[in-house]
């Protein structure tokens, strides 16, 4: 096992902290190095790279409930749990964040319920210091626990006015060093009726500290004193961040931060706008000029279109405009059995179509270089304007090859060719 961050926070409202690496063997690792959580030093986030970090909340943030559930899906249990605790709770619960660790024996589930707004808060300094990998716990359950048999000691580390306890796998508290006997004899009571028994049996106890004040504990608790040569402490945590074990983290649901390439680019986020703006500034000329050429391209589309629908009236369905008029010159070439004059003849009489509304095309013929035009027009009039219209182009040679009145129409034919 590698090395791990440990980082515990000592208070939400001043974003104090302290911090220090944790060997394989549970020992700490060099200096422990205070900060603020909000504004960190570099040189944490350079500590935390590539390592695992185990982050502790003040017990005082979170309660540690537990609840009988006849479900097995965390994310059911994690959904239910909140309306079945809600009567025991003093706030809203939609203000409140739960999460639940694995199934215990009883059946029970374990819960950890804290502020929604602590939370947020919370994952807010994660981002500003650029951790990842991060488990978030309840400081309670990071206190090394020891097990005797079906006896298990209750361990407390005392501080300079608060004692921080557990009591159990997923049990514990943070309190007052006034208030914390108290409480200790009322949790010594609900042990013994939990068993069954009229008086409460010795339970042990561990306090662990550093000069440890004397404290009146109540009757029925044997203490042992186990003395840490520091004030800093996170020796008292040390031993057991290598040994957690399906850990009751409170980055689930919502606040859910497993290393992702998300999490990673909000560390670079702003960095990767400035390059992103950057590089709109660099390109900006060239995509402008890509959307003029854009744009110039639909235009020559729609009048290739335009003239595909007045050379070849027979065509009904248009699907790729250039690809249809390249297949239809093509056919005409092969018909015509070659020769270089027929494009330019065909764009003479498709302007001169175009000049005249009130003519319609019927069909195209080219042969031998000669191009005979099938039409209709409204008026007698219209086919001797669309031969003049033709013949302004002075390299072309047009003639009306008939011109005959059909009902309200004139129907007329021009053969029309290159001038020898």
């Amino acid at each position: 096992m590698s090395e791990k961050l440990l980082i515990r926070l000592l208070s939400f409202e001043t974003s104090l902290c302290e911090w220090a690496l944790v060997t394989a063997q549970g020992q700490l690792a060099g200096d422990v190095t205070q900060g603020s959580l909000e504004e960190p030093p570099s040189s944490l986030s350079n500590t935390a790279a590539g390592r695992q970090v185990i982050l502790l909340v003040p017990g005082e943030e979170v309660l540690l409930q537990r609840a009988a559930l006849p479900v097995n899906n965390t994310s059911k249990v994690l959904q239910a749990a909140p309306y079945l605790l809600e009567e025991s709770l003093t706030e809203d619960v939609e203000t409140l964040h739960f999460t639940a660790g694995a199934k215990m024996a009883s059946g029970e589930f374990p819960l950890a319920i804290i502020a929604r707004e602590r939370m947020r808060q919370l994952v807010d300094w994660l981002d500003a210091a650029g951790l990842n990998n991060v488990i978030a716990l309840p400081e309670p359950l990071l206190l090394p626990l020891k097990t005797e048999g079906e006896s298990a000691e209750w361990v407390a580390l005392v501080e300079d006015s608060r004692v921080v306890f557990r009591a159990g796998q997923h049990a514990g508290f943070s309190e007052e060093q006034d208030s914390f006997p108290l409480l200790l004899e009322q949790l010594l009571q609900e042990s013994g009726s939990t068993k069954g028994e009229d008086e409460p049996q010795a339970q042990r106890l561990r306090l662990i500290g550093h000069n440890i004040p004397s404290l009146s504990l109540p009757e029925g608790i044997h203490a042992s004193l186990d003395e840490i040569p520091s004030t800093h402490t996170l020796a008292a945590f040390a031993p057991q961040v290598q040994n957690i074990d399906k850990p009751m983290n409170l980055l689930q649901g919502a606040f859910n931060r497993r290393p992702q390439l998300g999490n990673v680019f909000r560390v670079w986020r702003l960095t990767a706008a400035l390059a992103f703006i950057c590089l709109l500034v660099l390109m900006g000329g060239s995509i402008s000029e890509y959307v003029q050429l854009k744009q110039r391209e639909t235009e020559l589309n729609a009048a290739i279109e335009n003239v595909l629908k007045t050379t070849f009236p027979d065509i009904k369905r248009i699907v790729n405009p250039r690809a249809q008029m390249k297949s239809r010159l093509n056919a005409l070439q092969r018909n015509a059995g070659g020769g270089g004059q027929f494009l330019p003849v065909l764009s003479a009489v498709s302007q001169g179509l175009s000049s005249i509304p009130g003519v319609t095309l019927n069909s195209l013929n080219y042969r031998a270089g000669r191009l005979d035009v099938e039409f209709d027009a409204k008026q007698l009039g219209e086919i001797d304007r669309l031969k003049q219209a033709l013949e302004k182009n002075s390299l072309l040679k047009v003639t009306v090859q008939s011109a005959n009145q059909d009902k309200d129409r004139v129907r007329g034919r021009l053969r029309v060719e290159m001038q020898s």
